[in-house]
């Protein structure tokens, strides 16, 4: 993305021997240096810069090999050398990737609290209002129980509406986020994967918990006693 190569192109590298043109035979995403890295066959590169020096070394094990016993072996025979396995590896950097982003969660938990807060309001406020209608519904025969899952059906349609509008709002921003912001600011960009399981599970948490506080706003509305007039 930064130097607008692909699969195909040609890029010119220099080196103590001149100037170098590749082709790029692919491309492979690596979020360890925001430089951007090439590879190359290692004789060409031990002759184009005439030095065989080796910083890292990637192993490939024949199907149903324990990796981690080879590794205890490598260590043992090799003491200065550190090797990691790519299991381990891959752990630690979805460890690290939670723990940063742990106060995201918390602000997701933050979000709903506050949300669902501001619809027990809203619907106590309308149902305050509606002292009057409420009293006629108990007159029609209608229990407390009826009156709540009423309310209840109201707050359930505003918290998928709520639902709606947020993944909708969210997905936008990420998009925009990694396909825009991402490209302008470093020169590379994310590989976007949507945990439709998860976003599912939280839109009906968010509806049912609005349902719930909606009923029970509903339940204390049935309640109220209506308006009077001296």
């Amino acid at each position: 993305n930064r130097f607008r190569v692909a699969k195909g192109g040609r890029v010119s590298i220099p080196t103590p021997n001149g100037m170098v043109s590749l082709e790029i035979a692919g491309v492979y995403t690596d979020y360890g240096d925001e430089q951007g890295v090439v590879f190359a066959d290692a004789a060409h590169v031990s002759r184009w810069f005439n030095r065989d020096d080796v910083t890292t070394l990637a192993l490939v094990l024949n199907p149903g090999f324990n990796a981690d016993a080879f590794r205890d072996t490598l260590r043992r025979e090799y003491p200065g050398v550190a090797v990691f396995t790519n299991m381990h590896l891959r752990g630690e950097v979805i460890r690290i990737f939670r723990q940063t982003f742990a106060i995201t969660y918390a602000l997701e938990g933050i979000g709903v609290i506050v949300a669902l807060a501001g619809l027990g309001v809203t619907l106590a406020s309308i149902l305050a209002e509606r002292r009057a209608e409420l009293t006629t519904l108990r007159a029609l025969g209608m229990t407390h129980n009826e009156i709540a899952s009423t309310a209840a059906w109201e707050g359930g349609l505003l918290a998928v509406c709520g639902s709606v509008g947020g993944l909708l709002a969210s997905l936008a921003l990420g998009m925009l986020l990694i396909k825009v912001i991402n490209k302008q600011t470093f020169g590379w960009t994310l590989q976007s994967a949507f945990p439709w399981r998860y976003l599912a599970s939280l839109g009906l948490a968010v509806i049912a918990c609005g349902g719930a506080v909606a009923w029970t706003v509903g339940r204390w509305g049935s309640a109220l006693p209506a308006d009077q007039e001296a």
